[in-house]
Formats: structure tokens, C-alpha cells, sequence
């Protein structure tokens, strides 16, 4: 290799080392300056990396509360509550007489005696009420309010949708019922129910 081809080899090297540190320190990262009484924010990949870079300021990190073995409970007994209210509510005011008003056998279980005894009533006065034209009526819950609960009562209010069916039409309507309920053998049991 000849003298000026050394010079050559050896100056692209330097050259290029020189480039290569100009454009290191360009693209340095430069400090996030801290001003007083602003929390700058820091991406945290974990619960320890808490601190700010710049100035060792603790960041706030949002950590999530389990839950109380009280509010776990509370919510249970909410959505026992409200199953049942639901379940009454569809079963009580979807019945048919093609199904002859078979509906209300199936409320029994949800239901106190004195409630139980109503609904044998209730039934034959819906039998002696229906026209011929009567087919059905379907009723969907859309959606429910617990008024007030306690140990051993509880009342919800349960808005539905409801549509009746004639041989010749059909007709929805919307409708309010009051469920109140009492805590009996261990479940919730529907104690009175009444359209609003």
C-alpha cells in the first residue's frame, strides 16, 4: 500500500469517527427542565420506577382498590335483589292462553305464601277476563332501581316493556312495577308486586 493511499485509509477513519461523535452528541438527549410546583410526567413501566428523572420528584401513581369484603357483599346482595325482582317481573306479566296462564306456576318458587295464594286468584280472574281474541303478552325488563334495602326487605322498581298480542294486532306498551321483597329461608322471596 502505498504512502498516500495510508493517507487516504486512514483519514476517511478519522473522518468518519469524527462524524459519528458530532452526530452522538447532537442527538444526546437533553434534561426535561423541572419547574417548580409541576409534576412533568414519566412513563412508569413498573409500581418501583416512581420518580421523576429530571429531579427525583415523586410522581402519583393511580393504584387500583380492591374491593371491601363489605362492598363484595353489599354487590351480591344487590344483584340477588335484582335477579329476582327481574325474574318476577318477566314471568308475572308474560302469559298466555295458549300456555293457560302456566306462568304463574313458575312464580311460585320466587314468591312467599301470601303471594303464592294471590297469584292462584290472580289467575282465575285473568281466565274469566280474556276475550277471544287474546293471544299473549311478552314482557321484558329494561331496566331496575333498588328503592331501598335493608338486612331483611328490600323494594325495586322495574320498568319493562311490554307488547300484547290480539288475533288482529299488537300494541307495546311501557309499564312500572314495585317488587317488594323479603328475606326468607336463606333467598329472597317476592312479597307483593304492583303495576304502577
Amino acid at each position: 500500500m502505498s504512502y498516500r493511499t495510508k493517507i487516504f485509509f486512514f483519514g476517511g477513519i478519522g473522518l468518519l469517527i469524527i462524524i459519528g461523535l458530532v452526530l452522538a452528541l447532537g442527538f444526546k438527549q437533553k434534561p426535561v427542565p423541572v419547574i417548580e410546583g409541576v409534576v412533568q410526567p414519566v412513563a412508569v413501566t413498573s409500581p418501583e420506577s416512581v420518580s421523576n428523572v429530571a429531579g427525583n420528584v415523586p410522581v402519583p401513581v393511580e393504584v387500583k382498590k380492591m374491593p371491601s369484603k363489605a362492598e363484595v357483599t353489599q354487590a351480591a346482595k344487590d344483584t340477588a335483589i335484582k335477579n329476582t325482582a327481574i325474574n318476577f317481573a318477566e314471568r308475572f306479566g308474560s302469559y298466555s292462553v295458549a300456555a293457560n296462564f302456566s306462568n304463574f306456576e313458575e312464580l311460585k318458587p320466587f314468591s312467599t305464601p301470601t303471594v303464592v295464594q294471590w297469584l292462584d286468584q290472580y289467575k282465575t280472574q285473568l281466565l274469566a277476563k280474556q276475550g277471544a281474541d287474546f293471544v299473549g303478552i311478552t314482557t321484558k325488563v329494561v331496566s331496575t332501581k333498588i328503592i331501598s334495602s335493608s338486612e331483611a326487605v328490600a323494594s325495586v322498581l322495574i320498568s319493562t316493556q311490554q307488547s300484547e298480542t290480539y288475533k288482529t294486532e299488537q300494541k307495546t306498551t311501557y309499564k312500572d312495577m314495585l317488587v317488594k321483597l323479603v328475606w326468607q329461608n336463606s333467598k329472597w322471596l317476592v312479597d307483593g308486586a304492583y303495576w304502577q
